[in-house]
């Protein structure tokens, strides 16, 4: 926080000068056009970058010190998600090796609205063809949970229904939900470096607008569920030549399980919409149950030990102690809700008065 004494300049003037590390962050110098909006008593200032416009950047990187595993794609992902250029550029001093070439293919794949605009031996040039302002965070948000509640719903199902295609199809899924986390990480960044993209997306001088570390808590949480849902999807294929015709009673509760974890599932994400707390209460004391279900099937699971394939009674162990995080992912949102609810002021539960 800064303070500043207002001084007065002439009869009608009133100046305040300006953080000095503010000043350097944004680049301001004397000269420069300053654009200011007021909207609920408060003032808000910004450099008018209509007037300022900066030097596009491209991000240029040496291939040949990536030697280590997955050093590049993480690289890629990072400069994705900061949002310092638009245009990337891979290149060797030789020629860029099969296992770099994959890496790139793969994260062009996962991350949305890039492509490959320029391949030789020894260069590959990427651009971002993203229109931040055209996806709304919260809509990316509402995308990434109903991904991943189809996954979940495939993916036990082809468990339950013994049909494998269900799996490898919830497999599929996840790279949407990949593609989906990752874009949700570069427009919140976008809209903490650019209020006017915050706006555009969904950020202004709100509650909404100071829930950006939430919502990316929110983001991390989903990306998480799609990628327990994954491990399931995996765990069932491993088993899938499996008879479990004797065993259905088991897949039964199995499948009971994961339909209370989807009613919690969805009614978090229906109290973040409607800030409603009482729902969120809701989802966070059927957590408890799960725990209770979860620990019942874990002892149901375990009497598979006369079977001699111990990877049926392995994979079935996991798949239910995955839902169980999935619900606890859950929980983490339910929590973010209640806080929003707290912020956003007076409710028919409680009010605020002056001491």
């Amino acid at each position: 926080m800064y303070l500043r004494k207002v001084q007065a300049v002439g009869y009608s003037t009133l100046v305040v000068s300006l953080p000095k590390n503010w000043t350097k962050k944004v680049g301001l110098k004397k000269g420069d056009m300053i654009r200011f909006e007021m909207e609920d008593g408060s003032l808000r200032m910004f450099l008018d970058t209509k007037v300022k416009q900066e030097v596009p950047l491209k991000c240029v990187i040496n291939a040949d010190l990536c030697n280590e595993p997955e050093l590049l794609t993480r690289i890629l992902h990072a400069n994705y998600y900061v949002g310092h250029s638009d245009t990337i550029q891979i290149e060797s001093k030789k020629e860029l090796k099969r296992e770099h070439l994959e890496e790139i293919r793969n994260t062009v794949e996962r991350l949305t609205g890039i492509g490959i605009v320029e391949q030789t031996m020894n260069h590959i040039t990427i651009q971002n063809f993203v229109d931040p302002t055209k996806f709304p965070v919260l809509g990316l948000i509402r995308r990434l949970h109903v991904i991943a509640s189809s996954m979940q719903h495939a993916a036990i199902h082809a468990l339950v229904e013994h049909k494998p295609e269900l799996a490898i199809e919830a497999l599929r899924m996840e790279v949407e939900a990949d593609r989906l986390y990752w874009l949700i990480l570069r427009q919140l960044r976008l809209a903490m470096d650019d209020p006017e993209i915050g706006k555009k997306i969904g950020y202004e001088s709100t509650l909404r607008g100071r829930g950006v570390v939430g919502d990316r808590l929110i983001a991390k949480c989903l990306e998480e569920m799609a990628d327990y849902t994954e491990d399931i999807a995996r765990e069932v294929l491993e088993i899938k030549d499996y008879d479990f015709s004797s065993h259905e009673e088991i897949l039964f509760r199995i499948s009971e399980l994961n339909e209370l974890v989807k009613d919690v599932s969805n009614k978090t994400i229906k109290a973040l919409f409607k800030f409603d707390i009482k729902l969120a209460n809701e989802s966070l004391e059927k957590t408890k149950e799960i725990d209770k279900i979860e620990e019942e099937l874990t002892v149901e699971v375990i009497r598979f030990r006369h079977i001699q394939n111990i990877k049926v009674v392995v994979s079935l162990r996991s798949i239910v102690r995955d839902l169980k995080q999935i619900s606890r992912y859950c929980n983490m949102i339910a929590e973010i809700v209640i806080n929003r609810a707290i912020r956003s002021g007076t409710s028919d539960i409680w009010k605020l008065e002056k001491l």
